[in-house]
């Protein structure tokens, strides 16, 4: 089976106008001519070009490296103008995919997850807290004694589960249980907290905007020419 030819060209679209996800922008694409048009389409079509999900496994086929080649081919093809003397540089934040991060959501998941483990891996859990943490998560106001007590389960369940897995299994999931633990003993105040699961490396920014005071990704700086406005360098910051 073929790829459709215009699929290659989603992730330079994708972060260079709308930063829409995988999902957004294959559906965004359907619907407007103009995405159609610059991936290179003579007709429009009614029906998705790819799945969301090749998108990501493409990204990891290229890698760093690849990144870099089509970002390097991108500038050459402006010739001479890209070859300025003077470049302006700049720094913004780009955000990650996540929902705000509170301690109650947080600690939820990590309870969740811990459950799942448990039932993959055939472990009989002392008490998996089904019917008391809904009620928990139903109070409007989650008082410091209410995110205590959920702390206190996701404890109960990691624990548990480091001291019941087989030894194979334990090296499995050894990783996931070691975020899991770093997450539970965190403090307001910690360094290098970890604000989602699925995203461990997010950071929290402060950039002093009025209606978004804190922004959760990664620092990104950009290069661009000061004349022509074209952009000749990026580099992303831990």
């Amino acid at each position: 089976m073929t790829r459709p030819k215009g699929e290659k060209r989603f992730i330079r679209l994708k972060r260079t106008l709308k930063n829409f996800s995988d999902e957004k922008i294959v559906q965004a694409w359907v619907r407007n001519p103009y995405y159609q048009a610059f991936c290179g389409e003579s007709r429009f079509r009614w029906q998705f070009p790819c799945d969301p999900s090749d998108l990501t496994y493409f990204r990891k086929r290229i890698g760093d490296k690849g990144a870099e080649l089509i970002f390097k081919i991108s500038v050459e093809l402006h010739g001479n103008q890209a070859k300025e003397k003077e470049i302006v540089v700049d720094t913004t934040v780009q955000e990650k995919n996540i929902t705000f991060p509170t301690d109650t959501k947080i600690l939820r998941k990590i309870i969740e997850k811990c459950r799942g483990i448990a039932r993959d891996c055939g472990v009989s859990l002392r008490r998996s807290f089904k019917r008391e943490l809904p009620g928990l998560l139903m109070k409007r106001i989650k008082s410091k004694k209410v995110i205590k007590r959920i702390r206190t389960m996701a404890g109960v369940l990691i624990r548990e589960l480091m001291r019941k897995l087989p030894k194979e299994k334990l090296a499995e999931y050894a990783g996931q249980l070691s975020l899991f633990a770093r997450v539970h003993s965190q403090k307001q105040n910690s360094k290098n907290k970890i604000y989602s699961l699925h995203e461990p490396d997010v950071s929290c920014i402060a950039k002093g905007k009025e209606h978004k005071k804190y922004e959760f990704g990664s620092k990104v700086s950009f290069a661009m020419t000061k004349t022509n406005n074209i952009l000749v360098g990026v580099m992303n910051f831990s």
